[in-house]
């Protein structure tokens, strides 16, 4: 067994539109969007 990561998932063959709707609510609540932080003025080469 590998410790690679995996960057994507597959939908199972006998799965439907409803099964990946259910799976896209389980990854947003599982992995949020990350907070981008926002410099509170542009950091220019001065």
């Amino acid at each position: 067994m590998t410790k690679r990561q995996i960057d994507y998932w597959v939908i199972p063959p006998d799965q439907d539109a409803e099964f990946v709707a259910g799976m896209e609510e389980v990854l947003e609540n599982l992995c949020p969007a990350p907070i981008i932080p926002i410099s509170p003025r542009p950091s220019g080469g001065d």
